[in-house]
């Protein structure tokens, strides 16, 4: 894999200090033009908007019954519990705790851990040598099927004040065809399947600006594709690697619609009628 500066195209020097976040993890960002810094949605946060919950919710019903059949103790928790309001708090827990025993977060665990063993080898500047058994493969893979591209830049904070979302991308890499992209790696099994998400997300990284959160100066990622992102699929415990490309180039109206989405899901639609 060719050697890397992890800058964009269009700026240089250490990766800026950490973002500023409100109670509730929101970046807080100062406009273009100045003023008070504002809250500003997360990229992530708001291309779930468009995410059918479905089989994500189904999911948890699986996990959540699983761990409540492995844990007798939940299970009589549950017993007690009636459902009602003041209920809740202790029934979020419980469900928790479920999810916990059922296994639900070793995956999640295990693509967190993948991620940074990724940002390790490609940056060349970590020490892989006691690297899990279970995730050698995993690694060899991600190196073998991006062998022939560059890194250019790596977890850099943007802003897409149109839309007033901010995030990290994970990558942006010189492809074969010479182009440079945005792009993502996920961990997950049927990540590739679903891939709506991960396209507007990326369309959003590519048509932002990078954030310098000490000087609130934007840098334009310039040069880079905006008709095409690439997802690198790696799922963990597997062994293997895919790349593929993400139209992107509907990303900015699809995120706006994400926008209205959470707008409309905020307003007062029942009003009391008293006829």
């Amino acid at each position: 894999m060719s050697t890397q500066t992890f800058s964009s195209p269009n700026s240089t020097g250490p990766i800026p200090a950490e973002i500023e976040r409100d109670r509730w993890g929101r970046p807080l960002i100062v406009p273009p033009e100045g003023g008070k810094a504002k809250a500003y949605t997360r990229i992530s946060t708001l291309c779930k908007a468009l995410d059918d919950s479905n089989g994500l919710l189904k999911w948890y019903g699986r996990m959540t019954a699983l761990g409540v059949a492995r844990r007798p103790d939940l299970l009589a928790q549950a017993a007690v519990l009636t459902g009602a309001e003041e209920d809740k708090r202790d029934l979020n827990a419980l469900v928790d705790e479920a999810m916990e025993a059922a296994g639900s977060t070793q995956a999640a665990n295990l693509g967190t851990a993948l991620h940074r063993l990724t940002e390790i080898a490609d940056r060349r500047d970590g020490d892989l040598s006691k690297i899990p058994p279970h995730l050698l493969a995993d690694l060899d893979a991600y190196m073998q099927a991006t062998a022939n591209f560059e890194v250019v830049a790596a977890e850099r904070f943007v802003v897409v004040d149109e839309v007033e979302a901010a995030g990290t991308f994970d990558r942006l890499m010189r492809c074969p065809d010479g182009k440079v992209r945005v792009a993502d790696i996920k961990t997950g099994k049927d990540t590739h399947k679903y891939a709506l998400t991960v396209a507007v997300q990326c369309g959003l990284y590519a048509n932002g600006s990078i954030y310098d959160s000490a000087t609130h100066k934007r840098t334009p990622l310039d040069g880079v594709d905006k008709e095409t992102a690439l997802l690198i699929h790696l799922p963990a415990g597997t062994g293997t690697c895919q790349l593929y490309l993400l139209d992107i180039t509907s990303a900015m109206a699809a995120s706006k619609v994400a926008v209205a989405i959470r707008d409309w899901r905020k307003s007062s639609i029942a009003i009391p009628y008293n006829p």
